[in-house]
């Protein structure tokens, strides 16, 4: 049995890439397959666009859990859902996820309006979103390994 691979991305520009060789043939270690994977990370950047845009500070407890993640270079692990609807569906095809997430990741690179804030790091900028955006599909996508 394969295991989980370390996979740092360098910006969501590398996201689609690392799908692409993966959907040509891959085995998943963990509990999500790929297509699950595509759709959790899907609507995790649509959240980020489409909730409320972000009004107030960070909280103390938001800001440290903030400098932590961007002072490390990996995704933290053993971490929840930060937001109910982040839940992917079962049984998904493994084309239309992968085209709902290119449409995301385009979504995500053209935006340059306000960003909701994360439910755990609180309010962030575009590059913290960006960067974090690109962590968080290296995180899941490690639990792809290509044949």
């Amino acid at each position: 049995m394969s295991e989980r691979r370390t996979l740092e991305l360098d910006g969501i520009e590398a996201i689609l890439p690392e799908v692409d060789r993966l959907t040509a043939g891959h085995v998943t270690v963990g509990s999500w397959t790929l297509a699950q994977i595509c759709d959790h990370l899907t609507r995790s950047i649509n959240l980020s666009l489409d909730l409320p845009a972000a009004t107030e500070p960070p909280t103390r407890e938001q800001a440290v859990y903030r400098r932590f993640f961007f002072r490390s270079r990996a995704f933290p692990e053993g971490q929840g859902l930060a937001h109910p609807s982040q839940e992917p569906d079962a049984g998904l095809d493994l084309g239309m996820a992968v085209e709902a997430l290119r449409a995301a990741v385009d979504r995500l690179a053209a935006h340059d309006g306000p960003f909701a804030a994360h439910p755990v790091l609180g309010p962030m900028s575009r590059d913290e979103w960006l960067l974090f955006h690109a962590r968080h599909a290296a995180h899941h996508l490690g639990f792809a390994v290509s044949l």
